[in-house]
């Protein structure tokens, strides 16, 4: 086994193309990362599914954590999909190591930092319509955030759902018009959470258009990276 420590990316069995920004892109990280399909983890079984579908999911991902911990090094794990949020508990309770299931795991602290409100937080997701409260009550968030979704047949949704090729453009155009809607509609909005891992392309982007910060898989990913591994030691 490496001595070097490492983040796991368990990765859903997908298919559409992962640019830099995607967690699923090892150029999107500036330390050690190994990723690993969960071969049974589907857009259909996870995000259609819902929390029953993910259930079912429950053992495959637990056996895949474990043995990237015992054979790569992992130290802490996350996932390619924010629904997975749904599990977080019982995939927590049995995983060896820290697993983030969700960029949402950061909504609930967020709002401490921004006064406790639970419309500080925005959420810009895939699809609206899927998630639910089972979502928000697998993170600990009693009370749900705003949510704004990108729209369905467009540029994002379809590449995610393989009818078409990626285009950054377009899709940052879509993530960006979501951001700004969802502070338009909720102007005590002071911080954006991606649920959806494929959108960190395009923080940048959304940070410039709404002023506000934005968070992700990828800033859970790198806290509870840092946190989990060797580093420079300041007395």
């Amino acid at each position: 086994m490496s001595s070097t420590k490492k983040l796991g990316v368990l990765q859903l069995n997908t298919q559409f193309y992962r640019p830099p920004g995607d967690c699923g892109n090892l150029k999107s990280y500036a330390y050690p990362v190994v990723i690993s399909i969960v071969e049974a983890a589907t857009r259909e079984t996870v995000v259609l599914a819902g929390r029953e579908g993910q259930m079912a999911l429950v053992d495959a991902f637990v056996k895949e954590g474990t043995r990237l911990m015992k054979e790569e090094n992992v130290t802490c794990l996350i996932t390619s999909c924010g629904f997975m949020a749904a599990t977080h508990k019982e995939l927590a309770e049995r995983m060896p190591i820290p697993i983030g299931t969700s960029a949402l795991l950061q909504v609930r602290w967020l709002r401490e930092l921004f006064g406790g409100a639970p419309d500080t937080v925005g959420v810009i997701t895939f699809s609206a319509e899927n998630l639910t409260k089972d979502h928000f009550k697998g993170v600990a968030l009693d009370v749900a955030p705003p949510v704004k979704g990108v729209p369905v047949g467009g540029a994002f949704y379809n590449w995610i759902t393989l009818e078409t090729e990626f285009d950054f453009a377009a899709c940052e155009a879509e993530v960006v018009q979501a951001a700004k809607q969802i502070q338009k509609e909720n102007p005590t909005i002071r911080a954006i959470c991606f649920e959806c891992t494929n959108m960190p392309p395009f923080t940048e982007a959304v940070k410039e258009a709404t002023g506000l910060p934005v968070y992700s898989v990828l800033t859970l990913a790198d806290w509870m990276y840092h946190a989990s591994s060797m580093g420079p030691s300041f007395h």
